[in-house]
């Protein structure tokens, strides 16, 4: 039965949003990037949402600093530009804080009009197959993907986006360095579109497997290591 469903998911088309008014609402997005999963061979049964009509996410953030503690995080602001790596570091830490699953996303990032990251379903399949090669990469290093955690409740979670505009963006985001923002799409900052295309660690691993940069850390000293900064040593 699991391969006849992989068979038939394999023959779905996934079209991912082309502008900002096709972005799907966010429940709907993720049941998508969890069917897309699946379709790649992945097991999904710990990927779906639970219970979405509470919010258990603390309005006043509680939640965070015993996080990074329990991950022994030295510095927050060395999440700039390292959404992946962080994401898959912080998962595990945030679902012991929760006592819920969390779940490790992928997907586009939408600001009004402006496609900030905007991967397709075709990136997402070959990156599994192939993981992320030099051509993969844009100038200063980065790709164009991004990556957050979704809590079982459909809440996201975001820990480097900030830290990424602080330091590539405009100065005015300089104090918000090291912050972590959450809530629910599209409020978690700014009226930014969250777009899920996939799901789940195992997917992400993979892909880090077959990359030719690490993508991942195992231990906090690798979270300073920026993948610009080794794509230079190449």
């Amino acid at each position: 039965m699991k391969l006849f469903n992989n068979m038939f998911n394999r023959s779905v088309k996934f079209a991912a949003p082309k502008s900002a008014d096709q972005a799907p609402a966010y429940l709907d997005g993720f049941a998508q990037a969890v069917r897309f999963t699946e379709s790649l061979g992945f097991m999904v049964d710990n990927l779906r949402l639970g219970d979405t009509s509470t919010d258990v996410l603390d309005p006043k953030g509680h939640f965070v600093d015993p996080v990074f503690t329990a991950a022994r995080v030295k510095d927050r602001r060395q999440a700039a530009g390292q959404c992946l790596k962080w994401c898959h570091y912080l998962q595990p830490h945030f679902a012991r804080q929760l006592g819920r699953r969390v779940i490790l996303t992928a997907g586009q990032l939408w600001n009004k009009e402006a496609c900030v990251f905007g991967p397709q379903f075709e990136d997402l399949d070959r990156w599994v197959r192939s993981g992320l090669q030099a051509n993969d990469f844009v100038a200063g290093g980065g790709f164009k993907l991004h990556a957050w955690l979704t809590v079982e409740t459909g809440e996201i979670i975001e820990p480097t986006l900030l830290s990424s505009l602080a330091k590539f963006g405009h100065p005015s985001y300089g104090d918000y360095a090291g912050a972590t923002v959450w809530g629910r799409d599209p409020h978690v900052l700014n009226g930014h579109r969250y777009v899920p295309l996939a799901v789940g660690t195992e997917l992400v691993e993979q892909v880090a497997e077959r990359s030719f940069v690490p993508l991942l850390a195992k231990v906090p000293d690798e979270l300073d290591l920026q993948v610009y900064a080794v794509l230079g040593k190449q």
